[in-house]
């Protein structure tokens, strides 16, 4: 029995006190699986494989790879192969890609000419479709590999050795040349600390030094991608703002955080700045700054003015809906004629979505679809926003008269009635003063020259001889 009781206790405890927690965050979107990492903490990580050709010392394919490579350099490695080192500036890495791709786009163009030229000839050599035959291969993400040049026997000139390692070696091509190398993929991106499941797109963002060895047909290929140690892992999702209406309905008061958010086993909730696809999984850079999930029970909420009591936010092709109108119509397949009349969420906050020839009616507005179907999806709504009292109204009146926003007398007269006496004795008084001096005055100047007589006759008493 006693059991039983403590267990009632802890249910009723967590659903007090944490489950308002867990639902304080509205999921719009959920957008898949991936990491968030802070991006001032990158490092660039290099792994180093020894490449050994075979080849006879004079071969074209040697030399011409010994024509392209660098010079070896002299940054340290690990017992594994790597290299460790903050991430390249941008600049640098950006005039060396303008470069490599400068070079690669000659050659390309090179390339091409030759083989159109060959395609006009009424009579293709063998060795021109062989030539074409391995080029379609290295464009295609396919087999081509060293052993199948290796196996060759075949007498080629060194225009055609030239095409394939220009075909093979281009910026962003990581793929084809572990494939021309036969070099385990999977390994590598274990070894840059992606998770193998994140499939072969990541090694779209790597890059790539071939550097020469102690001969034509020695070399070490580095391939080089981003190491993070705040990188963690979790569901990606897009959310509904936090917030509420607050002085009847004539304020929406929120906190600005993110639109994206990413939920981690390990670190709770994050924000992030932005996100995109790598390969099967979402790279996400974590929010630093600003006001973000994780601090915004200490941010100043942001106000805006809703005269019609109704606040909206596109987020992706959905529209986030708060209001405190209790119904809206809908128009369907272009029409002009409401189709039906709905009921708003008992939380006045909501996802609407609707083809792009319907549209719903909220009062006086309305909002057009963006989406291929109807749908309402009601959001809870946890978060309490305090009202603004007289003194802070107008403070929110110069702001917006600062963004050229100006308030008329009616929207003014209506933000101060939603206050009351909810700003305290002091901050109501104040108001009143300020909004009725004539009053003010003709009642406060006989009361001011009662309080002194009243004084002047206390002090004659207490002072009488």
């Amino acid at each position: 029995k006693m059991r039983r009781k403590f267990s009632t206790f802890l249910i009723i405890l967590i659903h007090l006190y944490l489950a308002p927690c867990v639902r304080t965050l509205n999921v719009v979107k959920e957008k898949g699986y991936g990491f968030i990492e802070d991006p001032a903490y990158d490092q660039e990580k290099c792994v180093s494989t020894p490449i050994k050709l075979g080849l006879q010392e004079r071969h074209p394919f040697a030399l011409s790879l010994r024509n392209s490579c660098r010079p070896p350099e002299t940054v340290e490695m690990n017992e594994h192969g790597e290299k460790v080192r903050q991430k390249r500036s941008p600049i640098a890495v950006g005039v060396a890609i303008v470069a490599f791709v400068s070079s690669a786009v000659v050659g390309a163009f090179t390339a091409w000419n030759y083989i159109c030229d060959w395609s006009r000839a009424a009579h293709q050599s063998a060795e021109t479709k062989k030539l074409e035959e391995i080029l379609n291969l290295a464009h295609s993400n396919s087999n081509l590999t060293f052993q199948l040049i290796k196996e060759d026997r075949d007498e080629h000139n060194d225009e055609y050795f030239e095409q394939i390692r220009i075909a093979i070696f281009q910026p962003g091509q990581v793929e084809n040349i572990l494939s021309f190398f036969q070099i385990n993929k999977d390994k590598l991106i274990k070894e840059m600390g992606f998770k193998n499941n994140i499939g072969n797109g990541v090694l779209r963002k790597m890059e790539h030094n071939l550097f020469c060895g102690k001969n034509s047909n020695n070399y070490v290929l580095e391939i080089c991608a981003w190491t993070n140690p705040t990188r963690v892992y979790g569901n990606v999702a897009l959310i509904a703002p936090v917030g509420n209406f607050i002085n009847n309905g004539e304020l929406y008061s929120y906190y600005d955080t993110p639109r994206l958010a990413v939920f981690t086993d390990t670190n709770g909730t994050l924000s992030a700045n932005g996100c995109e696809i790598l390969g099967k999984h979402w790279s996400c850079r974590l929010a630093t700054k600003g006001c973000n999930i994780g601090n915004y029970k200490s941010c100043t909420p942001t106000l805006v003015h809703t005269p019609d009591h109704i606040y909206t936010l596109e987020i992706a092709d959905m529209t986030f809906i708060a209001t405190t109108v209790t119904h809206y119509s809908l128009y369907e397949n272009g029409s002009t004629t409401a189709h039906k009349t709905l009921d708003v969420p008992q939380s006045g906050h909501f996802l609407f979505t609707a083809p792009d020839d319907s549209f719903v009616q909220i009062g006086s507005r309305r909002f057009a679809g963006r989406h291929n179907v109807h749908n309402m999806i009601q959001l809870h709504v946890n978060e309490t926003m305090n009202d603004l009292s007289h003194a802070q109204l107008r403070e929110l009146k110069e702001n917006l008269a600062k963004e050229g926003v100006a308030l008329n007398e009616l929207e003014e007269m209506r933000l101060h009635d939603s206050v009351g006496f909810g700003g305290g004795i002091y901050d109501t008084v104040t108001h009143f003063v300020r909004e009725h001096w004539l009053i003010s005055a003709v009642i406060g100047i006989p009361l001011l020259l009662a309080a002194v007589v009243l004084v002047i006759a206390i002090l004659k008493w207490a002072y009488r001889k």
